[in-house]
């Protein structure tokens, strides 16, 4: 499309002569890709800083719950002379923990698509602080073993939200590495939360032992509600998605775009897993 005088309604489309060697890319071209590149979601630009916290904020929670799991088993014995409570019975509150915890972690999955991985954490997270409270102020078995079961509950919350909030913030090739850092929390957390009721205990007294773990977890609480940053869309970010792997089987390309995507391996994994 030309004017009168002969020349393009748009001059400034043509390509310029340059001193540049041949084969250099013009400007436009080297705009483009720049465009093109910072329009691709990368977990090295806007998404870092979200992961960092998710990080720092899962872990510190995982290691959290520990301040309010492990003190019962420290103290257990000063508590059963305490409010006459004999062996079996003492036996009865450590079996209905660990079955209250089991049957939470396998109802929780399933919690968290409704409510989301960080409602449900720091859910999970809140409720035990209550019932650890209720540990300290308790003169009776009955509540204890009421609210033994609810922190059961309660604690099995902590892995599939903390697992389900990662998720969201990593592609499948990088949760190995990832999982192997953030799997320390559970190992410093049991360590230094039986430390901290251990003295307690001898400091003070079973109560304090579990109101220094409530104490802790309190804190961490706080941390959670203000460091996790829920999902990239909340903050808003893109989805991250998985790159197509060349090398999946068939029945893993099928199942990667319907419910779950698990395959017969994985399911015999669970199982197994499960029974072990």
């Amino acid at each position: 499309m030309t004017n009168e005088d002969g020349q393009g309604l748009w001059p400034q489309l043509r390509p310029r002569s340059s001193s540049r060697p041949a084969g250099t890319p013009n400007v436009p071209e080297l705009r483009e890709g720049a465009a093109e590149r910072d329009l691709t979601p990368s977990p090295l630009n806007p998404y870092r800083g979200h992961q960092i916290k998710i990080l720092a904020a899962t872990w510190t929670a995982y290691a959290g719950l520990y301040f309010c799991r492990k003190t019962f088993y420290v103290v257990k014995a000063d508590l059963a002379g305490a409010l006459n409570i004999g062996v079996v019975s003492l036996a009865h509150l450590g079996t209905a923990y660990l079955a209250a915890y089991m049957v939470g972690q396998f109802t929780s999955a399933y919690l968290g698509r409704i409510t989301g991985a960080k409602r449900l954490l720091l859910l999970g997270m809140g409720l035990s602080i209550v019932c650890n409270i209720v540990f300290g102020l308790s003169n009776y078995y009955w509540p204890v073993m009421i609210f033994m079961i609810l922190n059961g509950l309660t604690q099995g919350m902590g892995w599939p939200s903390c697992i389900g909030s990662l998720a969201f913030w990593f592609q499948r090739r990088q949760r190995g590495s990832i999982l192997g850092v953030w799997s320390t929390c559970y190992q410093i957390g049991g360590v230094v939360s039986v430390l901290l009721a251990s003295y307690l205990l001898g400091l003070a007294g079973w109560r304090w032992a579990f109101f220094g773990g409530v104490s802790v977890l309190t804190v961490v609480w706080f941390f959670v509600l203000w460091a996790h940053p829920g999902r990239p869309q909340d903050v808003g970010l893109s989805p991250i998605t998985d790159e197509p792997d060349p090398q999946a089987g068939e029945s893993e390309k099928i199942g990667a775009g319907h419910g779950l995507g698990w395959d017969r391996k994985v399911v015999l994994t669970i199982i197994n897993m499960g029974v072990i």
